[in-house]
């Protein structure tokens, strides 16, 4: 079973980008996760989403889909692994060994600094869902 689980935003920003992530198992984004993410991209709310295979790349799949202009693509590496729509991008510089969790837990932990709110899509089991 997916879980969604949806970070409030603080109420006094604006216009503050989402963080969207989850779990590298999770290739087809639910329903509710689609509804969820309409309504953000309606609100104008900007999309921050990392490179990843799994939820990532379901999200910038669905986002490209819509032709959402509104998204940053962001990675540790020197190009993206994935970048669907051809967004800007972010990276990130980690000082851990590269292609280790470490490595790519530092997007994530900017990411969670810029976002206002985040959205995480966790299959229930995988670890890494659970520090975004």
């Amino acid at each position: 079973m997916t879980a969604v689980h949806m970070i409030a935003p603080d109420r006094r920003r604006h216009a503050e980008p989402i963080f969207v992530s989850g779990s590298l198992s999770i290739r087809q984004l639910p329903q509710a996760v689609k509804a969820r993410l309409g309504k953000i991209v309606d609100d104008g709310v900007p999309v921050l989403v990392g490179d990843a295979r799994g939820v990532d790349t379901a999200v910038q799949l669905y986002l490209s889909d819509w032709n959402v202009d509104a998204v940053t693509v962001f990675c540790t590496g020197s190009t993206p692994r994935n970048n669907i729509g051809g967004w800007p991008v972010t990276r990130v510089k980690s000082d851990a060994r590269p292609g280790t969790r470490e490595w790519h837990s530092a997007k994530d932990r900017e990411m969670s600094l810029l976002a206002g709110a985040g959205l995480v899509i966790w299959d229930g089991t995988s670890k890494g869902s659970g520090f975004n």
